[in-house]
């Protein structure tokens, strides 16, 4: 699909000319950087709507923090009220953004959480540049569509050319959408509008059990372009998302398989597709400390470092949450993770005083202190990639892998609920 995205720079648009030009896609500008509903917005709504056009809309972003991110969403969603848009798109690539570290990361994660709260798709625009080099390296934190611009030329486009294809962006994330130019020309718009080419990608919403199934080298569709999606928001190089289960493919099936603890066949059955869409309840593994104390969990976790402070030689681990959420944690804040309570037995967890139903007693509750790091930070930092279980304390910071979301504040015994640590 080609499409523009215009807002009141682009004056009075005739769509009924943009429409018989071509144009299959509209993304319109919701709100202006007074945070307020841009000039342009309602008569460009109505006119593309009038004339059949699919709506999606951005909003360029100035956001420093995670709170001013949620801000933003919610003045977003004020202005699309009752409007039939498709995805909302977080327009990032301000200069004040640049050098923000994970705090770029928590902007964004925390922009998505309130609009598809909302029941809006969600997605990242920004330039090739600029994701090189202020996303890409925490790019495994992030689980959306980009939309990114690459301008192989200046020069003027009609609407009927097309870009270089050796030119399109790449990106280890689903690449939704490439615009590639901004002085295009667009019969119906006076001036330059930018030009984009909307890719096709699987999503489901949904992969169950009973209808996923097992996938390996040499099969092709809609699963495997699913499977390399997941791969490559993961961080694991797929090379081109082309829905072929080729070597590229197998190579970081089976990569993926010895970070997570899997059986390395690179065969993509039930249990890495539970690993992959993080599934609960199917990584929780018996070790023994005298036997396995030294087997590394994933990059900086070992078997021992999650024994029951008792000295027994039973541990019960959920090793898919230590490799995708605590390693994500020493990974994403850049500092050693101190584990101060994890296994426990039950006679240990009864004289401590732990709860009767602890998650501890499953291997699936972690007691942590990151070097450098407020509690606070380290919750903040849970929060934003998807910890279901985080209780904040005065000195550490408690994450589980429970079901159901539970977030609060325990300060010196007393427990707050939390819907947010932003």
């Amino acid at each position: 699909m080609k499409g523009i995205d215009v807002a009141k720079w682009n004056g009075t648009i005739d769509w009924k000319k943009v429409k018989e030009s071509g144009v299959e896609l509209a993304i319109l500008k919701a709100i202006n950087k007074q945070c307020q509903k841009e000039d342009a917005f309602e008569r460009n709504y109505n006119g593309a709507i009038s004339q059949g056009f699919p709506v999606d809309v951005y909003n360029y972003s100035y956001a420093l923090t995670a709170e001013k991110a949620v801000s933003d969403a919610n003045t977003v969603l004020s202005v699309i009220e009752g409007k039939k848009i498709g995805t909302v798109w977080l327009d990032i690539e301000d200069k004040s953004q640049m050098n923000l570290g994970i705090t770029l990361i928590e902007i964004i994660n925390s922009y998505k959480k309130i609009i598809e709260s909302a029941g809006y798709k969600f997605g990242v625009y920004t330039g090739l540049s600029f994701y090189n080099s202020f996303i890409k390296p925490f790019h495994t934190f992030v689980d959306c569509p980009f939309w990114i611009a690459r301008y192989p030329s200046k020069a003027q486009m009609d609407f009927s050319d097309m870009p270089q294809e050796e030119k399109k962006p790449s990106v280890p994330h689903p690449l939704w959408g490439w615009q590639y130019t901004s002085t295009g020309r667009v019969n119906g718009i006076s001036g330059n509008v930018d030009l984009s080419l909307r890719y096709e990608f699987a999503e489901k919403e949904e992969n169950t059990e009973e209808t996923r199934k097992a996938i390996r080298f040499g099969d092709s569709g809609a699963d495997v372009v699913y499977l390399q999606q997941r791969l490559a928001s993961k961080g694991y190089g797929v090379g081109t998302i082309d829905g072929k289960f080729g070597n590229k493919t197998l190579e970081a099936v089976k990569a993926f398989q010895v970070e997570n603890n899997l059986t390395v066949d690179g065969i993509v059955g039930i249990n890495t597709w539970n690993a992959l869409e993080n599934k609960e309840g199917v990584m929780v593994k018996e070790y023994s400390l005298a036997r396995d104390g030294e087997v590394q969990i994933s990059k900086n976790f070992k078997v021992k470092e999650f024994r029951c402070k008792d000295g027994s030689d039973k541990i019960l681990i959920d090793t898919d949450f230590v490799a995708n959420k605590l390693q994500k944690i020493r990974d994403g804040l850049g500092a050693p993770v101190t584990i101060n309570s994890a296994y426990r037995t039950e006679s240990y967890n009864k004289k401590v005083g732990g709860a009767k139903s602890s998650y501890h007693m499953k291997g699936q509750a972690f007691d942590i202190v990151v070097k450098g790091h407020t509690p606070l930070e380290v919750a903040r930092f849970a929060q934003t990639i998807g910890i279901t279980g985080i209780i904040q304390y005065n000195t550490f910071v408690h994450v589980d892998s429970r079901p159901t979301k539970y977030w609060a504040r325990n300060d010196n015994g007393k427990v707050y609920r939390k819907e947010t640590f932003m």
